[in-house]
């Protein structure tokens, strides 16, 4: 027996209905999903550093960059990284990257570091043995890091990390970030898609790692993170979040602390991509 047209309409309606209800969020999920186009984005973004107050949404005004009136603290930069030396076009499938023979880390993590004006002496690059050192320095001769830090960890992200946490001294500050961090993205208004984040502006990351310092200080921890989103839907314009949650181990500042061989290996095993870790012991 057939069922009366009203109620098929009806049904119709039904699943219908939220359809209309998620158009926005779709065609946000097509939009960031379009690689072409996001490239294109990712390369006018790394130009988009100044921004001008009136442009900013008041709770934007508050970022730490912007505000913090944190003292200058002495830290360790390190960077575990593997094959980096080799030239980006072999390395990327970005359209930029087609015809470039730079190495792939100074085209990201050292270019973004030099950008944002933080000292040479600061930074180590950690490598998985002597092979990969004399790679790195080879491919780094000519630039302006070709005289930073190089030690040799080991292989592996997790054993590299761990190795990481036992090399420096119990109180270090030691802010940890990837090998293949182009940028660090704000937001500046309230919104959903790309358009909506800028670059940080150039001497903005140590304003930022000395407020982390100060804020774990205040709040008797040992580790902070940034987000580890590329998504504005998943940001917000304003805030540091004090609960407890997920920091990602590519991108960690943490106080340096006397781990037992459990909490380093716990903290090793996390990982992710562009993003940022740091940390230090007793303060």
């Amino acid at each position: 027996m057939k069922r009366p047209p009203a109620m098929k309409r009806k049904r119709v309606a039904r699943m219908e209905a939220p359809l209309e209800d998620e158009s926005e969020e779709e065609s946000t999920d097509d939009e960031d999903s379009d690689d072409e186009e996001m490239e294109k984005w990712e390369e006018k973004l790394m130009q988009m550093e100044d921004v001008k107050p009136k442009d900013l949404h008041p709770k934007a005004r508050e970022a730490p960059h912007l505000v913090s009136k944190a003292k200058a603290v002495p830290y360790e930069l390190v960077i575990p990284t593997y094959q980096r030396w080799m030239p980006v076009c072999q390395m990327s499938k970005k359209r930029r990257f087609k015809k470039c023979k730079t190495s792939f880390i100074l085209m990201h993590s050292l270019g973004m570091l030099s950008r944002q004006r933080i000292p040479k002496h600061r930074v180590t690059l950690f490598v998985a043995n002597e092979t990969e050192r004399t790679k790195y320095r080879a491919a780094l001769a000519g630039s302006e890091w070709e005289k930073v830090r190089i030690e040799v960890s080991v292989l592996g992200n997790k054993n590299s990390r761990n190795f990481i946490m036992k090399f420096f001294p119990p109180g270090t500050y030691v802010v940890s970030i990837d090998d293949d961090v182009e940028r660090i993205s704000w937001k500046i208004q309230e919104g959903m898609t790309h358009h909506v984040l800028r670059s940080l502006p150039p001497g903005s990351l140590e304003k930022i790692i000395f407020d982390g310092y100060k804020q774990m200080r205040e709040q008797k921890a040992f580790l902070w993170g940034v987000s580890t989103s590329q998504n504005a839907r998943h940001m917000k314009v304003n805030g540091i979040s004090k609960r407890n949650g997920l920091v990602n181990g590519p991108g960690t500042q943490l106080r340096q602390m006397q781990l037992n061989e459990t909490e380093v290996a716990r903290f090793g095993e996390v990982n992710g991509n562009q993003t940022f870790v740091c940390g230090a012991s007793e303060f």
